[in-house]
């Protein structure tokens, strides 16, 4: 349950990051850096200049629960048997942790603020770390990732993102030595779940 907790704790630092900068200020994001503002500016998308790749075949998560982004069988061969549990995102979109005895998941999904995953490049200053990524021609960011984690925000949508964290809870899980290398392979399967827009 410690785990499960931390996991969902690093994702709601995640999204909170995500949304520092915006008219209301995020408390308790320790790790933001609000002592200097971004270079670039985080709380309004730009019309003009897009910083993030544009979405080819954008999908549509609107009216999705979360804790079904991956289907019976792929909980079963993450071994993802302990009760869901949701949140709400400082945007107001419910989240959801999937837990087990090998990995912790959890899903955030962000179709209400309208600018994708350009907020996130906005804010990479933020993070702890920010790496550029794409899985199945769905551009994305690896952010905060260690040696055991990995949070992934990828752009199903030029409007819409998917946050997800990955965090190995048993030495026997899969991507040892590259937790983001995993938490794509994820991503993947769950990009195919998603319906198009």
């Amino acid at each position: 349950m410690t785990t499960r907790r931390a996991a969902l704790g690093t994702m709601m630092l995640l999204v909170a990051l995500m949304l520092a900068g915006c008219e209301s200020a995020v408390a308790g994001s320790p790790r933001a850096s609000s002592d200097r503002p971004d270079t670039a500016d985080s709380t309004s998308p730009s019309t003009s200049e897009r910083l993030s790749p544009s979405v080819e075949k954008p999908k549509d998560l609107r009216g999705i629960d979360p804790c079904e982004f991956v289907t019976p069988e792929q909980r079963a061969e993450l071994q993802l048997t302990a009760p869901d549990e949701k949140e709400m995102s400082p945007w107001g979109e419910q989240l959801c942790d999937l837990g087990g005895s090998v990995v912790g998941i959890s899903f955030s999904p962000n179709t209400v603020l309208g600018d994708g995953l350009d907020r996130a490049y906005r804010s990479k200053n933020s993070f702890d770390n920010f790496a550029e990524t794409n899985v199945d021609g769905y551009p994305g960011v690896r952010v905060n990732f260690a040696t055991q984690s990995c949070a992934l925000i990828m752009g199903v949508s030029n409007e819409q993102t998917l946050n997800m964290e990955l965090t190995r809870v048993s030495a026997n899980a899969p991507g040892k030595g590259d937790p983001c290398g995993f938490a794509e392979e994820i991503m993947s399967e769950v990009i195919r779940n998603l319906p198009d827009a």
